[in-house]
């Protein structure tokens, strides 16, 4: 395996002027080239902001700079887990960067072209980091890609990857390790199949009933079975419980997993659980919590219990992860995609600002009528096509060798929030 280690570049000396009312638009010469820039500091203002641009600059072969990175967060600055992520993209289009180190508020990014004779990838933060924000910013690189890719996980595998199936993502999570915070050492194989020629759209708007509930409450280390006994029967109650009363179907099929990870399967002390409901439309909801020093097993239930019942009651078709995680794949997809959603995070807001920004794609978001807090999103894509299966190809190679992608695992569920107030 072939382990990522990206070149140092010196730091940014790139001075902005310009201020920027709407988060980007403006565009400033670099070495001769113009870069987008793009305003950190906009909307959500954390780590997201990254993930969404660097992806399509990488993409669409746009050049941007970003200044006032992470400016709303605690300590501005890239992050051990930001840092991996733009290195990662930027080695897999063999890009330069500039001001691409630990703390750094501006980075520069010109992509190039996409690195045809590479058979692996690697994304190692040398901390605890999350597997997931790891693959939310190369999944969008890697798809279209031109050849098979071998990119808190369970997520990602058990919620996203079915949902994003049905557009034409096609990608197989294997978990070697499962990695806890502060530790980490946690192991993630993603492989991906290269979309043939654009994504389609997608259209969810009538949630159904929920006809299976799956459960899946782990322990780790020398955390005792019971531990994730306890998990299990909580977060089995609250659920049958909100199902009574929500008068749904009570054919409801519950499926329950309690796992003794073992030591070769995981790295330290760890306990968590992943809650997912499945409806008759086929609309997938999921909500997870770890365990902590100090926390009872019922708490870290009633935690993911909430997470998923929340979403379900307001009505909405995806749960507030999957939400702004769809953004960027429906800019690309051809066609009209339209989902039906509770009320917008700010994840979601920014993500929709700088996706039309860097695409062109247009997004209107509605409220549903008939639904107390769910609205609709709809997004006219561009109909990225994958330069690598075009008829005439334009200045990038094309190889039919499969390639890889690996990124460190943690168990950690999709919020950056969270997981960046236990780094810091």
């Amino acid at each position: 395996m072939l382990k990522f280690e990206a070149r140092q570049n010196r730091a940014a000396q790139l001075h902005t002027t310009t201020s920027l009312a709407e988060g980007g638009s403006v565009t400033m010469d670099i070495d001769g080239h113009p870069h987008l820039l793009i305003d950190g500091a906009y909307k959500e203002g954390g780590g997201q902001v990254l993930r969404n641009t660097f992806s399509l600059s990488a993409l669409l072969g746009r050049p941007i700079k970003a200044f006032n990175i992470r400016a709303n967060r605690n300590r501005p600055g890239l992050m051990a887990q930001h840092l991996t992520g733009i290195r990662l993209v930027a080695e897999m289009f063999d890009g330069w960067l500039d001001g691409a180190e630990l703390w750094s508020r501006e980075v520069a990014f010109r992509p190039g072209r996409f690195v045809a004779d590479r058979k692996q990838f690697t994304g190692d933060t040398g901390t605890a980091g999350s597997a997931t924000l790891l693959i939310q910013i190369s999944l969008p690189c890697l798809v279209f890609a031109p050849r098979e890719t071998p990119p808190q996980v369970d997520y990602c595998a058990m919620v996203f990857k079915p949902i994003v199936q049905r557009m034409g993502v096609e990608f197989d999570v294997d978990i070697e390790r499962r990695g806890f915070f502060p530790l980490g050492g946690g192991v993630v194989h993603v492989r991906t199949k290269p979309v043939q020629d654009t994504l389609r759209p997608i259209t969810m708007c009538e949630r159904g009933k929920v006809k299976t509930i799956r459960i899946r409450s782990f322990v780790a280390g020398t955390i005792p079975k019971h531990v994730a006994e306890r998990m299990n029967a909580t977060a089995r109650k609250m659920i049958t419980d909100y199902l009574r009363k929500a008068d749904e179907d009570q054919r409801v099929s519950v499926e329950e997993e309690i796992v003794e990870e073992t030591d070769k399967a995981a790295v330290g002390n760890g306990t968590g659980l992943i809650i997912t409901a499945t409806t008759t439309t086929g609309c997938i909801f999921g909500g997870s919590a770890l365990g902590e020093r100090g926390k009872a097993a019922e708490k870290v239930a009633e935690e993911a219990a909430a997470s998923i019942l929340k979403d379900l009651q307001e009505g909405g078709c995806t749960d507030e992860y999957l939400q702004d995680q769809l953004i960027i794949f429906m800019a690309l997809a051809k066609g009209t995609s339209k989902i039906k959603t509770g009320p917008l995070s700010l994840h979601t807001e920014t993500s929709i600002f700088f996706t039309q920004l860097l695409t062109g794609a247009t997004f209107k978001v509605t409220k549903a009528d008939d639904a107390v807090n769910a609205y609709y999103i709809q997004c006219e894509g561009i109909g990225f096509v994958n330069p690598h299966f075009q008829t005439t190809p334009p200045v990038v190679a094309t190889a039919p060798a499969p390639t890889s992608a690996s990124v460190p695992s943690s168990a950690h569920p999709a919020n950056e929030e969270e997981e960046e107030e236990a780094m810091e």
